[in-house]
């Protein structure tokens, strides 16, 4: 059959099984190639690789007759890989498990993470970056001896993360599964290599056509106008939302198809790696060119034999796409294929190199390649093959060597000196010309007639670090022992790689500016390249070759290595030499020369005399070290201060956690090792040297007490006096340090992590996380991760945190006593700061611990220099250069002047002391202490005498002092009590006169350090000891004949002070005496104004307004005194508010619809049955609506308000805030301001109304009855404000109208929109709402803290007696709300009529008594009646009224729950029961309860399929409980109203009911409430007790209450007896239903409950689709409020229209009004959008150590904090952001 009439004709599938049958048949074999040809050659097909019916046709063909996914399924089945094989790319969820993965590039998927048991392991999760894309790791790398079900064992080399198999090792394909996959396998990479270069051709073509017509890139000319507008993120949004998304790349569709096939599994992916390995196959059908490709100049490498190795070549070209680069990983499990792809990799890696430097993106190119070459080198196996089969080493190597050497210039011509070239290179031998570079590299060997080079640090690779890729793949070479061992033994390699450290030697020289001399006027940044160069190629290459030289079997290399080493360092240092005053951080070579010699002593057993030179050369090269140990501690010192903050910098990145131990510590081992190399010889001349190199020769000499009459301090061309001064301590505490520390000679690993430690937590308390990151480290290693925990939980406490706090380590006392060290931290300091916060710190401690109120003084404490431990094994101890000639001179004038000039510094003397003690410690026979007995004669000038003359103890003691003598002279000079020293006996232990000399501790003052020092002299020598006696009593008589004459003076000083202070204290009595009576005075009238007070007790309106009186007005200052014309008031922020709508009904699920939503239902009912403006005036319309006001609290005049206003309006904007600035930053509009003393935004101003708040309680005697009050609602009575007054009232009400009608609901909108602005009934809607708003939230708040908090006190709750906006907030509201016209005064006072009982006479269709809103009611009376005269009686008497009411109206909402069985039963036995109870629900049944035929029954207690509920009768008590329940929110919010208006004084807030209805006083008879003190009556109180009807003296209540319930009862039977069209039943169950609703109990608003481990959000989150746009978000957000997830910041769910992003649109329209609480599920961050701010709040999920992880930086899990989350609710229930210590920012409708 033809092809065309095949294809025609025939299905796919028919056609595919038409295909398979011919192969299997051997028949037709031409018919598979002819419709291949036939589909791959399609016009559209050609021109477009992704032609969907193409890419169709191949997968039916494929399939061989089944569909797709059968045959996908099919093929699924034989897969044997025991690992998933799974490739990610960017923003990957992963995991990494240290405690399983033997390779630390371990890292899992999801899935397979979840399918291990790794439980208790140290893991992290990550989001993966391009440089952390990479192919899952093979199984095998798990630790096998750990219980880790993901861990399958498996050998495949290329093997991946484990998931399940649901094959077995005997199954395997049938080959004519995959007959036509052999097939058409060929030709669908062939049409993929033919395509890329069709596209590479066209883009030469068009290259060339352009070059041809000289057609260059017009820049369209920028129009001369104004600068463009900032643009807002949100316009910006809108703007990429309207432009067309960028397609996928052409190509994406194939590339996709072949991926698909990977997927299948091991047997699919054998086919295709074989067609890619195939060389005939690839030479058949693409090994000619096409020849018009050849014309425009497309070159394919002739090398090329392969698909594979053609697709890798393109893959660079092309810089490595995400969907090809995840191809081609994708087949890595197959073992021949991995060697190829290696194979071909490394053939194209100088092309890569290439690309690097060429790509517009090279950083992300970098991390793309990374992702490939890290899984490729870290194969040893296959890592060994590619170095030994491909030289890969010498590639690597000679690629990383040209690309850094590319950068390289002249160092005369690099560095900042001109004179850094030796004599012997003459400079006309110093040209470009002669410079010697061989086109091999082998030849490169630096020579004097050559041109030295260094490299550039402005240079673009160096800056951006384009180098570190190759890098990192030779460090992956180089962590394979072999591999290194290689290297080692090559003597190739080593050469080229000590030439490549050469270039490093050297870098960004910095010469000291000297005084006169202008400041660095342009400070350049390349000193950061230089430091990242110089870390991360030289030092993390060094620690992975050192890593490997463990034992005495490498020794040859180690010795080999420092040879070649030293070799290559003394030819740079006989070419360069750096003058005095040039530095140069960067010495890789002496650092490599310092820690392979290290290695060599330390592991190796090797000897200083096996691996050092002579001490003529080993000198004059260290010196170079030295000199740049100087250079350190004067920029610490400021003494480079001219050289700018650049050379600071340089300097703390030197000391640094980062760079210290391959910097720093090295430096400092090559000088220990410079001091002892030559014991006896060579301390003395390094001492020297470094007295040299620090300038103090002359300054220290034993001369310079003789020849300067003002001794140290001489002024030099380079250093001022105090200048001086510094360079001796720093000269000092360098000696100091080179002689104690032992980082790198002898100290063990768990030591100096704890010392590490010990430096960090002594500077401050750290976080977890910081102690891991500014943990010091050798680079690339994690080998000191071994013991941190352990380590950690020796040295520190955790200290838990306390509200925003993260949890903090804490110093235990023993690092203060044992292991606190002054000089390593000031050698891990970079500046001396730090160190004086941690000596600060340790004195705190010892003040504390009182450590010193025994032995001496803490305020004169001297540092705690360690002593150390340990001696070096391998080389004489450094400590012995104190021991030097050179050192004791040095010693010796120090102490001289510290007794006799007092011109040094504590710090001087005190490191002195501690160097002489070190001394004793060090000196290993007595005759080494001999230097501190040798006497030195100080002879005067006019002696004639200039030497010094040398003296033995005994002889001419006039003039001789020595050590001894000295330290005996500051010992008695610094003691408070000026007590000499007192030698204990030689066979004494006790401590009784010296307590605090223990050789253990080390806290004391100076004397006790001295006393250290003798005591140890005395221990190590008899010789020392008698001297020291001879000493003490040659000075014993000298100091006694002072010490009389001192004390005859003393007693002339304090009889004289004695004197005076009897004549002091009569002048003091005198003065008393004359004004005591004044104080009597004052006394009395204090008591009075007492009285006073607690007379006025009741009436706290007056007290209130004294109290606002006393306040200043924070614009003038001037006391707040009642102006009618310039009423003065509260500066206050609106902002509209929805918090109490997000009351959840109480389930016992606990998910239960918000309030708001059940009163939107309610409300679309009430709709149909009652007319408009009575639903608006009965029924609150929205639960959460209103203006939420908050203030600061601070007072001005209306008249101060307005200039202030007026100025803020003329200001310019304020600027953005720095990062330390805790106020939001805020973009001033219309009438927002931001308080002129706290910063606090505000935009109203709240009048305070002196008349309004003069309320009187009025006497517990008087009882208004329900006709009094009636009377009273319809006098109308106002008191008149001033015009300025009701002004300030009518804009602040209308600022909170503004406010909340902003946000009315479309509900709202629909219903209010036949009502005016002005309408009465809007405006008494308006200000019942912000009356309810502003008491909820008080309740719902003091509920909050009293939850959060755990007490169990009512007194937790009690609302806050001070000063507040409640009150002057009731005072204007209640002032606008008597503003509203008569006629709905009248009206206001038949709603009275009808809550007494008063049958409605109106015929309109209102609203049912007992279907209104209790809390709305009150609120309309109480803002309506007058309070000025009956006080409280007036208010109880509105309260009781509306608590009948609303007894009746729960009574009969359980009622109508009754089944019909039940309500039978109740009307049988209540009306005889002997409980008020029982008799009054018998009534409201038996009144609501009628005939059908002529009543309605409402209670009708079925449900909708008409099953009746159970019959048994609820005992009484049941319905007692059940009723307080739902009594008690009205009667809090009676409560909460009363207690703002009178300001009761009370102990605490009534809570229970009991307390509630006694404090309002319901009931018929008087409650005992004496002085306003709550006294509760124990006795049991039912709620029907404290009804009470108020009609008069001589009325019955029964008869009362039946006919008022019976009154309400037949309103409501009235309200539905009219159908209207409706069904009865309809309106039965409804009204059921409606009745029901006053049965619901709300929890407090709170957020939606979230999971302890952050994990389960993590992973549950992050696949729910958006409700918007049916998408998984890459960046999903989750509504704390809804609990709804969103798209954070993406552009799919922008609207467009609207110009605002979904987040924005949701807090705005759904949750909150424009205030939402988001979770970012990929941070951990909680988003805050308030308004036009946004924020992010911090986290309230934390680690096991207490710390936030935002953006999930350490991956560490995380668990909920419940304290927390109390905060961030607590917040968000008052909307008290503001005032939080957040950083705000504009998020213009867009995030």
């Amino acid at each position: 059959m033809e092809v065309e009439t095949l294809l025609h004709t025939k299905s796919k599938a028919e056609v595919a099984a038409a295909v398979r049958a011919a192969s299997s048949n051997n028949t037709e074999h031409g018919l598979l190639e002819q419709i291949v040809d036939r589909v791959l050659a399609t016009p559209k097909s050609l021109s477009d690789v992704d032609d969907d019916e193409s890419l169709d046709w191949c997968q039916w063909l494929i399939a061989g007759g089944s569909t797709p996914e059968e045959f996908s399924q099919t093929v699924k089945h034989y897969d044997k890989a025991t690992t998933c094989g799974l490739v990610w790319t960017e923003n990957f969820v992963a995991y990494r498990c240290r405690t399983c993965g033997i390779s630390p590039y371990l890292s899992l998927c999801t899935d397979c993470f979840q399918k291990g048991n790794h439980e208790g392991h140290d893991f992290i999760v990550f989001r993966s970056t391009a440089a952390m894309q990479r192919a899952q790791m093979l199984s095998s790398e798990l630790n096998p001896n750990l219980n880790n079900s993901s861990s399958r064992g498996s050998n495949d080399p290329t093997s991946s993360s484990s998931t399940s198999s649901t094959s077995t090792p005997e199954q395997s394909a049938p080959p004519e599964l995959f007959s036509i996959a052999n097939g058409v396998m060929p030709r669908l990479f062939h049409r993929l290599i033919a395509y890329l270069r069709l596209v590479e051709a066209r883009k030469l073509a068009r290259a060339q056509q352009i070059h041809k017509n000289n057609m260059k890139p017009k820049k369209t000319p920028r129009p001369k106008t104004s600068p463009p507008q900032p643009v807002s993120l949100a316009t910006a949004a809108a703007m990429m939302a309207n432009t067309a998304v960028s397609p996928p790349p052409k190509g994406h569709k194939f590339i996709k198809l072949l991926q698909s096939f990977s997927d299948m599994g091991v047997a699919m992916r054998r086919v295709m790696t074989s067609t890619l390995t195939n060389p005939p196959v690839y030479k058949s059908l693409c090994g000619i060119l096409n020849p018009e490709y050849e014309r425009v100049g497309l070159q394919i490498p002739e090398h090329h034999q392969t698909f594979l190795e053609e697709l890798v070549y393109w893959t660079v070209k092309r810089e490595f796409p995400d969907d090809l680069k995840c191809l081609l990983l994708s087949l890595r499990t197959d073992t021949k294929y991995n060697e190829a792809f290696a194979r071909a990799f490394i053939t194209h890696y100088e092309l890569i190199s290439q690309s690097i430097l060429k790509s517009s993106d090279p950083e992300r190119l970098c991390k793309h390649i990374a992702a490939v070459s890290v899984q490729l080198f870290s194969n040893e196996k296959l890592a060994i093959a590619m170095v030994e089969q491909m030289q890969l080493l010498h590639l690597l190597l000679r690629i990383l060597f040209d690309m850094i050497r590319s950068t390289a210039v002249p160092i005369s011509s690099s560095s900042s000196p001109s004179s850094l070239l030796s004599s012997s290179g003459r400079e006309e031998e110093i040209s470009l010309e002669s410079e010697v570079e061989a086109n091999d590299i082998s030849n490169n060997s630096c020579n004097s007639s050559a041109v030295l080079k260094v490299i550039d640090c402005d240079n673009d690779i160096i800056k951006n670090n384009y180098y570190w890729l190759i890098k990192s793949d030779l460090k992956e070479l180089l962590s394979h022992g072999p591999v290194a061992t290689k290297f080692f033994k090559d003597g190739q390699l080593l050469s080229t790689w000590f030439e490549f450290l050469t270039l490093l030697q050297g870098m960004n020289v910095n010469k000291f500016v000297k005084k006169g001399e202008p400041h660095i006027e342009r400070e350049s940044a390349s000193y950061v390249g230089a430091f990242m160069a110089e870390l991360v190629i030289s030092a993390t290459l060094m620690w992975t070759l050192v890593s490997h030289l463990k034992d005495c079997t490498t020794s040859d290399i180690t010795r080999n290595f420092v040879r070649l080493c030293w070799k290559q360092l003394n030819e740079w240092y006989n070419y360069v030499k750096y003058p005095k005053g040039t530095i140069s951080f960067h010495l890789p070579l002496h650092r490599y020369f310092s820690t392979f010699v290290r290695q060599g002593l330390q592991y190796q057993g090797m000897s200083l005399n096996d691996l050092l030179p002579n001490e003529d050369e080993f000198t004059p090269v260290v010196e170079q070290v030295l000199r740049l140990q100087v250079a350190y501690y004067g920029i610490s010192t400021r003494l480079w201060a001219r050289n700018g903050p650049s050379l600071v910098n340089q300097a703390e990145y030197y000391v640094s956690s980062l760079c210290c131990n391959s910097m720093v510590d090295a430096d400092l081992f090559l000088l220990q090792v410079a001091a002892v190399k030559s014991p006896g010889v060579s301390e003395n001349k390094f001492v020297e040297m470094v007295l040299r190199e620090f300038g103090m020769t002359d300054v220290l000499s034993i001369r310079s007490l003789q020849e300067d009459s003002r001794p140290m301090m001489m002024t030099t061309q380079e250093l001022e006096p105090e200048e001086q001064m510094t360079m001796l301590e720093n000269c000092l505490i360098f000696l100091a340090t080179l002689s104690s520390v032992r980082t790198n000679i002898g100290i063990c690993d768990e030591d100096l992590m704890a010392l590490e430690m010990s430096v960090l937590l002594c500077k401050s308390d750290k976080l977890h996380s910081e102690l891991m990151e500014m943990r010091t480290e050798r680079c690339g290693s994690d080998g000191q991760l071994k013991n941190f925990e352990t380590v950690l939980a020796e040295i520190a406490d955790f200290q838990a945190p306390r509200n925003m706090q993260q949890g903090m380590f804490t110093p235990k006392p023993r690092v203060w006593e044992e292991i606190y060290d002054p000089l390593y931290t000031l050698l891990r300091s970079s500046n001396r700061a730090e160190y004086q916060c941690s000596r600060d710190r340790y004195q705190d401690y010892v003040n504390r611990s009182k450590k010193m109120e025994k032995s001496g003084s803490s305020k004169n404490l001297w540092p705690p220099f360690r002593i150390p431990t340990s001696k070096p094994s391998f080389i004489t101890d450094p400590g012995r250069i104190l021991l030097s000639k050179a050192f004791m001179e040095v010693t010796f004038v120090i102490l001289y002047h510290g007794v006799n000039t007092g011109i040094l510094s504590e710090l001087t003397l005190s490191l002195c002391i501690y160097m002489l003690e070190l001394c004793t410690f060090v000196a290993e026979r007595g005759e080494d202490l001999h230097s501190f007995l040798t006497e030195v004669k100080i002879a005067n000038k006019e002696d004639g005498n200039d030497d010094d003359e040398m003296v033995s103890g005994g002889e001419d003691e006039s003039n001789s002092e020595s050590i001894v003598s000295l330290l005996l002279q500051l010992y008695t000079k610094l003691s408070e009590s000026r007590k000499s020293y007192c030698l204990k006996p030689e066979n004494d232990s006790s401590d009784d006169e010296m307590p605090s000399i223990i050789v253990d501790s080390r806290i004391g003052d100076g004397p006790i350090f001295i006393a250290k020092v003798l005591d140890k002299l005395a221990e190590k020598s008899e010789e020392c000891r008698a001297y020291i006696l001879s000493q003490i009593q040659r000075f014993q008589g000298d100091q006694q004949q002072s010490s009389q004459q001192e004390l005859s003076t003393e007693e002339k000083e304090r009889e004289e002070r004695r004197r005076k202070a009897k004549e002091r204290t009569l002048n003091w009595m005198n003065e008393n005496a004359m004004k005591r009576p004044q104080i009597d005075a004052m006394e009395e009238d204090q008591d009075d104004s007492v009285t006073s007070e607690s007379g006025g007790q009741q009436d706290g309106g007056e007290n209130l307004l004294q109290q606002f009186q006393d306040h200043q007005c924070c614009i003038c200052f001037e006391k707040l005194e009642s102006k009618p014309n310039n009423p003065f008031g509260l500066m206050t922020h609106l902002s509209p508010c929805s918090i109490l709508g997000y009351q959840r009904l109480r389930t016992p699920e606990g998910n239960g619809p918000f309030l708001k939503s059940i009163h939107s239902e309610t409300l679309d009912e009430f709709l149909k049955y009652y007319v408009d403006f009575s639903i608006i005036q009965h029924v609150p319309l929205d639960p959460g609506f209103g203006a939420q006001l908050e203030s600061c609290g601070h007072f001005i005049h209306q008249a101060c308000f307005t200039g202030y206003m007026n100025s803020v309006k003329k200001a310019p904007p304020p600027s953005v805030p720095s990062s330390s600035d805790s106020k939001p930053v805020i973009s001033f509009t219309y009438k927002e301001y931001t308080c002129p003393v706290c910063r606090q935004l505000g935009n109203s101003f709240l009048p305070i109304i002196l008349n309004n708040l003069q309320v009187k309680s009025g006497s517990s005697n008087n009882v208004y009855t329900f006709g009094d009050i009636s009377k009273l609602l319809k006098k109308r009575n106002n008191c008149p404000l001033s015009k300025a007054e009701k002004t300030a009232v009518d804009s602040f009400i209308k600022d909170m109208d503004a406010c909340a009608k902003n946000n009315f609901e479309t509900d709202l909108l629909k219903m209010l929109k036949d009502f005016v602005d002005d309408s009465p009934l809007v405006s008494s809607f308006l200000l019942t709402s912000h009356l309810r708003l502003a008491l909820e939230r008080q309740l719902k708040l003091s509920e909050s803290v009293s939850n959060s908090s755990g007490a169990s006190s009512s007194s937790s709750s009690f609302p806050s007696k001070k000063l507040s906006y409640m009150l002057p907030l009731i005072a204007a509201i209640k002032h606008q709300y008597k503003s509203l016209p008569l006629g709905y005064a009248k009206k206001l006072a038949q709603n009275w009529e009808m809550v007494c009982g008063k049958r409605n006479s109106n015929g309109k269709r209102e609203v049912p008594t007992l279907l209104r809103d209790v809390e709305t009611t009150l609120f309309h009376f109480i803002l309506s009646v007058p309070l000025e005269n009956g006080g409280v009686n007036v208010f109880n008497g509105v309260v009781q009224a509306v608590y009948n009411l609303r007894v009746v109206q729960v009574l009969a909402a359980i009622c109508s729950q009754f089944s019909e069985r039940e309500r039978r039963e109740i009307s049988r036995i209540f009306p005889q029961s002997q409980f008020k109870l029982e008799q009054i629900m018998s009534l409201i049944l038996r009144k609501l309860e009628g005939r059908p035929e002529t009543t309605v029954d409402i209670l009708n207690g079925a449900d909708e399929n008409g099953n009746h509920k159970n019959a048994d009768i609820p005992e009484t008590q049941f319905i007692e409980n059940l009723v307080q329940s739902l009594l008690i929110p009205f009667l809090r919010t009676a409560a909460q109203l009363k207690l703002e208006i009178f300001r009761d004084q009370l102990q605490s807030f009534p809570e229970t009911f009991s307390e509630l209805v006694t404090y309002l006083q319901l009931g018929e008879r008087k409650m005992s409430s004496a002085n306003n003190v709550v006294t509760l009556n124990d006795s049991p109180k039912f709620c029907v007790d404290f009804l009470h009807w108020r009609n008069g003296e001589n009325s019955d209540p029964v008869l009362e209450y039946e006919g008022v319930i019976g009154n309400w009862c037949s309103e409501l039977i009235q309200s539905f007896g009219d159908s209207n069209g409706e069904l009865p039943s309809v309106k039965n169950h409804w009204a059921a239903e409606l009745l029901k609703s006053y049965l619901y109990i709300y929890d407090k608003p709170s957020l939606i409950r979230l999971p302890r481990e952050y994990d389960t959000i993590f992973e549950t989150y992050r696949k729910i689709k958006c409700g918007n746009c049916e998408l998984v978000p890459s960046t999903p957000a989750l509504c704390l409020v809804c609990g709804e997830v969103l798209c954070l910041n993406e552009l799919c769910c922008f609207d467009l229209e609207l110009k605002v992003s979904e987040v924005i649109s949701h807090c705005q329209k759904k949750c909150g009004r424009g205030t939402g609480l988001f979770l970012s599920v990929l941070t951990s961050e909680i988003l805050i959008v308030k308004e036009k701010e946004a924020c992010i709040w911090g986290s309230i999920f934390l680690d096991s150590f207490c710390e936030e992880d935002l953006e999930l930086r350490r991956g560490k899990p995380l668990f909920l904090c419940q304290e927390r989350l109390d905060i961030l609710q607590r917040n968000w229930i008052a909307q008290s952001f503001y005032k939080a210590n957040l950083k705000w920012f504009q998020h213009r409708n867009f995030l």
